[in-house]
């Protein structure tokens, strides 16, 4: 596995993590739309990527994890709107 495809899994696994947390505490703000991610897990070995895709997905993951306001322990702030 490639570097690149290194970065691209954690990107999706810290969003699955993410809903997984945000299922547990009851907050199911984006429905099924993380099932594509879990789909995309099993491509990645097989996927040729660029760097400035993966990077443009990098983003897209922070900007996730500072719209649903995570804190550095993991919890959402109590701001989160549903």
């Amino acid at each position: 596995m490639s570097i690149l495809q290194l970065r691209l899994k954690n990107c999706i696994q810290t969003l699955l993590e993410i809903e997984l947390q945000m299922t547990d505490e009851g907050r199911d703000a984006y429905g099924s739309e993380f099932s594509f991610l879990k789909d995309c897990l099993d491509r990645i070995d097989h996927m040729d990527l660029a760097e400035d895709e993966v990077l443009k997905l990098e983003d897209a993951t922070s900007a996730v994890i500072a719209e649903i306001g995570i804190t550095p322990c993991g919890r959402f702030h109590s701001g989160y709107v549903q």
